[in-house]
């Protein structure tokens, strides 16, 4: 197969998982440069996780029979070394390439970027796939290998972007999540490499709905939590205005005063109300006061 052609087709599905969770970042989203690095430093971590699991002779295990594997030998080969590993990698990369970055300000950015890097590892580990095995392959992994490593990675993302943004997340607990999001990645590739009829219907009925539901769940914790949710928004751009503007400094329109946007639902509120008309959210309380 074409190379070209290998890697526009291993790429596009973590493509357009990228831009479905880049829209869940409401309130500022990230330059998309920035995410697009970490896409890139994500992709590039295939290199290092290969070598690794190469060194363990973990590598094989996608394609060998599951019959000439040992329960114990597949047990070490995914909680040991492939989850910890390629969760570290991707997690590494976040933290020293992106992280300190004056744009990362947002609890949900740390869900992001971990997404980004994710789907970029996906991409790589998608490209490998297309070119030993065929376009056929994608089938498979554009919904559930390329969506798990975003799923998997939520947790430590979720308590990166906590942390950065100081809300009482430390060290200990970007740890803990961290070892979470290793347990989950080698419990998803086992329950892959078994390929038994129970754990076939354990994955499909069990864990990857379960991991669904955790990671929407941390995207709507986090997005609330944004310092830019409760800030009084243009009625035009959407931009956030600093109190007492009369016009928004992006775009020229005329701030309606008293005038606010819905956190949760981002409906226009009208001016006086103290509960949305849409969802029955109430009106945060910054952007009550920057509005008075």
């Amino acid at each position: 197969m074409n190379e070209f052609f290998a890697i526009f087709l291993g790429s596009a599905p973590a493509l357009l998982w990228l831009i479905y969770f880049y829209r869940r970042d409401r309130f500022e989203p990230e330059p998309i440069r920035l995410v697009l690095k970490t896409f890139a430093w994500g992709a590039f971590g295939i290199v290092p996780a290969a070598a690794i699991e190469q060194l363990f002779s973990v590598s094989e295990l996608a394609h060998s029979d599951p019959r000439a594997v040992s329960v114990a030998a597949l047990t070490l080969a995914t909680f040991a070394i492939i989850g910890p590993v390629e969760e570290g990698i991707k997690f590494l990369f976040v933290r020293l390439t992106v992280y300190r970055n004056p744009e990362f300000d947002e609890p949900v950015d740390g869900l992001i970027y971990a997404s980004s890097a994710a789907l970029g590892f996906a991409a790589a580990e998608n490209i490998t796939y297309v070119v030993g095995s065929g376009a056929g392959v994608l089938v498979g992994r554009a919904l559930i290998s390329t969506l798990g490593h975003v799923l998997v990675s939520a947790p430590w993302g979720l308590a990166l972007g906590l942390r950065r943004a100081a809300t009482g997340f430390g060290t200990r607990h970007v740890a803990s999540e961290l070892l979470a999001s290793a347990l989950l990645h080698g419990g998803f590739d086992y329950l892959i490499f078994l390929r038994r009829p129970l754990s076939t219907v354990i994955f499909l009925a069990v864990l990857f709905p379960a991991m669904i539901v955790f990671a929407r769940g941390a995207f709507r914790r986090a997005v609330p939590l944004s310092q830019y949710a409760a800030s009084a928004r243009c009625q035009g751009c959407l931009n956030p205005l600093r109190p007492g503007a009369l016009f928004c400094p992006t775009c020229g329109h005329a701030v309606e005063l008293g005038a606010w946007r819905c956190p949760t639902c981002e409906a226009d509120c009208r001016p006086g109300a103290a509960f949305c008309g849409k969802c029955g959210s109430a009106q945060p309380k910054q952007a009550a006061a920057s509005s008075l």
